[in-house]
């Protein structure tokens, strides 16, 4: 079984972004960040697109802007989370221990020894999940959470006001898109449901990922994966040994455990011959390891940027993060550097938009002992 990705990454270690548990829908990509959160040395950096810095703090962890605020963690004993604006104020006190990015208007956050409390961009209030283990950002509405019951995490969903609109009644269960969302049943079988908690797909697949913006859904039979319409029918039979969402396509992984593309047909469009790689998303280049070294292809599975990294991400926008060494820089779809590698550390945050499509903080556990 592929594991469900970190979803959060304050007080933990990121593992390596080359983990293809983040193959979900990707709804939430920023397409265009205008400031970049790199550090040098023990400073936190806000940069722009020139390479110019807005502000700077001592932050440890940061993430990307998302409806005009980015979250921030302190430096040393005692550290806390807050938020700031986009001059780098901040706008609600570094007071909470773990904290979601704000997305729908509101953020989950916790406070020491409490449970998650939703809060909405002025800081205020709105209610407390006191049964709560876990709960997610909101989607459509929506917010996932868990509560653990004779040992057991079950989950559910709810509404903006904090009320329970799907009992916890699933032994696992993912966030809502397209009105729809993955749930697992007592029997660890996935299937689907709509808002109101009724079963519009059956449960029976072993492991499924969320509805992507083009109305597919990618699930798992035995040991091959495939991609479903909306009413359950495979528009890509079972197949591969993994895929992922990747805009107008898929990325796929063969028996070889090599990976390529195909279109939302099933039909491959560049043939399985990477060790590794990550998405094009909908823009026109991709990396790809080759010979120990990350290069970018275009859609015709031709190399347009020579294999010189040693580590690189996809385009966001028009820039791509890339390692040369330990030192970060980025070029743009030339292959020319706009920022050059000067810097030893970029956000997770930023990382796993490039990669996922999503935050990695968006889901906080209960403070409660």
């Amino acid at each position: 079984m592929v594991a469900r990705k970190v979803k959060y990454c304050l007080g933990a270690v990121l593992v390596s972004l080359f983990v293809f548990s983040a193959c979900n829908s990707q709804s939430g990509r920023i397409e265009s960040v205008t400031l970049i959160p790199v550090w040098h040395g023990d400073s936190c950096l806000y940069i722009n697109a020139e390479d110019k810095m807005e502000f700077n703090g001592l932050y440890p962890s940061v993430s990307l802007f998302r409806e005009d605020i980015a979250l921030v963690q302190t430096a040393g004993r005692g550290a806390r989370i807050g938020f700031i604006d986009n001059s780098g104020e901040f706008v609600l006190p570094a007071v909470y221990t773990q904290a979601t990015v704000f997305r729908e208007g509101m953020a989950f956050v916790v406070r020491p020894g409490e449970a998650p409390c939703a809060i909405n961009q002025k800081g205020e209030l709105k209610f407390t999940l006191r049964d709560a283990e876990s709960v997610e950002t909101y989607h459509e509405d929506m917010a996932l959470y868990s509560i653990r019951e004779k040992g057991k995490l079950r989950y559910g969903y709810v509404d903006k006001k904090g009320e329970p609109v799907i009992e916890p009644v699933f032994s696992g269960a993912m966030s809502f898109s397209r009105g729809k969302a993955a749930v697992r049943d007592a029997k660890g079988k996935w299937g689907f449901i709509d808002k109101g908690g009724e079963a519009v797909i059956e449960c029976r697949y072993d492991e499924a990922m969320p509805f992507n913006d083009r109305g597919v859904a990618l699930v798992r039979e035995d040991r091959l994966w495939g991609a479903i319409d909306e009413k359950g029918k495979y528009v890509v039979d079972p197949q591969f040994e993994m895929m992922c969402s990747d805009g107008k396509w898929f990325q796929v992984k063969s028996e070889e455990n090599l990976w390529g593309w195909c279109d939302l047909s099933g039909e491959i469009v560049i043939s399985p011959r990477f060790e590794k790689a990550f998405g094009f998303f909908d823009g026109d280049r991709a990396p790809v390891l080759l010979e120990e070294k990350w290069a970018y292809i275009d859609r015709k599975g031709m190399v347009v940027i020579k294999p010189q990294f040693d580590r690189a991400l996809p385009f966001v926008g028009n820039l791509a993060a890339v390692w040369v060494g330990d030192y970060i820089g980025f070029i743009n779809k030339e292959g020319r550097y706009e920022i050059n590698p000067q810097y030893n550390g970029l956000s997770h945050d930023y990382e796993a938009n490039a990669v996922w499509g999503e935050s990695c903080y968006e889901r906080v556990t209960t403070g409660k002992k």
